[in-house]
Parts: structure tokens; sequence; C-alpha cells
């Protein structure tokens, strides 16, 4: 009989995941304006870059202070690995981002106002015609042909309205649904009918960014980038940051779909009740299986392996040497690659 891990292994190997280690990032944009969420936008990865937390830190540092400890020098407290997950999955605020939703709204609302115009500006001249409908017959045609002008803009401003309030701002062919004749400019979107074309300005402001998981591997590559560029040296560095891993991961915290998603918003679940129900549902836990540690400088040094038997016992491989060991020997090393096998 095979193993959960390899169960799921062989059922999800296809033309989307060709291998074990195959895995889908999703990423996601949210307007701070609008609250409106980009669909999530995914691409295949084989492993998940994790920096260790000194070399931002270090390098957010550097430009504002030369005391400080760079991650290639000891002591350093340590990290966890779910530090770097958290990090690599972090909301970051990014400027200048075009919002097609705030341009519609903004276009819905100055409509609306048009239209109500038209509406009040057509009531008045229709009283004015019942007034001085006993005055002439010329008077009266002028009268008619002015409500008749007016009925017709407000017509096309009310087409225009209902255009906008039903256009989904996440097409993928968002001018497919505009008069494309009239599309001009990759800033510019054409919001008018035929000959009453109105260019505007796509609307810019700031948004939330993020990473998620969206489809998880059944084994799952965690690379911890420890090479790094220290611009005090004008070369690359190794990092030497201890980085703690757990036996046991849950990776739930870290999806977009996940039942303990810490970003529930990326997938449309943002409400106090959605967030309640995801913390009472189970985890996505993954076991580990097996870890490539580097031994050496950011130029050169010397790969050792670490691996779990059926039974649990660990072994460590260098070249043709292998030796068995505890755990509490194999939590101290300063992995580079560290295999996780879905449970």
């Amino acid at each position: 009989k095979l193993s959960t891990s390899m169960e799921i292994m062989t059922s999800t190997i296809s033309s989307i995941t060709p291998s074990p280690l195959s895995g889908w990032l999703g990423s996601t944009i949210q307007c701070t304006r609008c609250k409106h969420v980009r669909p999530i936008q995914n691409a295949p990865f084989l492993d998940i870059p994790l920096v260790p937390t000194s070399v931002p830190n270090f390098l957010a540092s550097a430009y504002r202070s030369k005391n400080v400890n760079p991650p290639n020098k000891s002591p350093m407290p340590s990290c966890t690995l779910d530090d770097c997950l958290v990090d690599f999955t972090s909301v970051e605020r990014v400027q200048d981002v075009e919002c097609r939703k705030c341009t519609i709204q903004r276009e819905v609302e100055q409509l609306e106002e048009e239209v109500m115009m038209l509406r009040g500006a057509v009531e008045t001249m229709e009283k004015r015609i019942e007034q001085k409908s006993g005055s002439g017959t010329k008077n009266g045609a002028m009268s008619s042909d002015s409500t008749k002008y007016l009925r017709e803009d407000l017509q096309k401003a009310e087409t225009r309205l209902l255009q906008l309030q039903t256009m989904d701002p996440d097409e993928d062919d968002f001018s497919g649904t505009l008069n494309r004749d009239d599309y001009v400019e990759s800033e510019e979107i054409s919001f008018g009918i035929e000959e009453e074309c109105k260019k505007v300005k796509i609307e810019r402001c700031d948004a939330r960014k993020c990473l998620l998981l969206t489809r998880t591997p059944s084994v799952l590559c965690c690379h911890i980038q420890r090479r790094y560029y220290d611009p005090f040296t004008n070369r690359m560095e190794k990092c030497i940051q201890f980085v703690e891993f757990p036996e046991i991961l849950d990776l739930s915290p870290y999806c977009a779909y996940g039942p303990r998603a810490i970003t529930p918003w990326a997938a449309g679940s943002s409400t106090k009740q959605a967030m309640g129900a995801a913390q009472s549902r189970g985890k996505m836990p993954y076991k580990l299986q097996s870890i490539i540690e580097h031994r050496g400088n950011a130029y050169g040094g010397h790969y050792i392996s670490y691996r779990r038997d059926h039974s649990n016992q660990w072994f460590r491989i260098s070249d043709d040497v292998l030796t068995p060991i505890p755990w509490r020997e194999v939590r101290t090393c300063q992995a580079y690659m560290l295999f996780y096998e879905a449970m």
C-alpha cells in the first residue's frame, strides 16, 4: 500500500503539474481606495525561495547606519522557517497602480449627475410646453423639438451609464466591451458609444500586493536563499543565520484558499464570519523528509544531505559516507534546502 504522500503524488501528476515538486504561486492586488481585488494570477514553481530574516533587515538598515552586524558574521539571533514564509507571503504596499474599478466608479458618479440634470431639464421643458400649449403651433413645435433633443441626450447618457454599471473591470479583453475604434492609448479607455465617445484617464492609486500558494505540491521544496549582495564589500556573501525548521510544517496559513489563510481577502473571504469559520477547520500538514546543507562560503563549499527512512531513522550522507544520526543533530544543521512531503 502506498503512503499518503505517494498517493497524493501519483494522483496529482499531470500536464499541469508534471513533477511532484510542481505547485502554483498566485499573486493578487487589492486597491486601497475601492477595496477591489484583482483575480489571482498563477505561475508554476518548483521551489519556494525564502530569505533569512537577517538579510532584508541588514539591507534595509545598511543605508541608514553602517553600525550593522552583517548576516555573514556571528553571533546572530536565529529565525524560524515560519518567519521566512510569513515574510514571503506578507502584504506589501505598491504605489501608482492602475485601477479600472475606481475609473468606472468615477465615471458612473459623473454620469449619474448628468442623467439627473437631463431628467430635470426634460421635466422642466415639458411643463413649459404644457403652459404654452394654447399659445401657437409654431412655438409648440419648437418646444417639442427641444424636448426631443433633450430626450435623445438623456437616452444616450442612460445607455452609457448602464454600460458602465454592468462592466467587468477584470475582463481580459477590457477594451473589447467598448468601442475598439476609439481605444487609442494604453492609459485611456473609451467609455462612449459611437460618436458619443469619451476618453478618460485610468485612475491610479496605492494598492496592497501579496504572494500566496494556490496549488500545493506533493513535495514542498523550501530553498533558503543564503547568498546576498553586500553593498559595503561590493561582493556576494553567504548568510550564516540559523533557520529553525520543524518536523511537521502547517502550510495552510500561506495558501490563498487554505483553511487558515493569513490573508483571506486575496481569495475574496474578508468577512469576520468567513475568517472565523476558516480558523475552526483543519491544517495542511507536511512532514520533513530530507535536507540539503551547504558548508562553505558564497563562492564554494561542500553539500551534505540528510534523509529520513521509513522507520523514521535519520541519516547524514556526505559523498560516499552514510552515518545514522538522531533528530537532535539534524535540527542543528544550517539548512539550504528543505523537502517536505504532504501527509
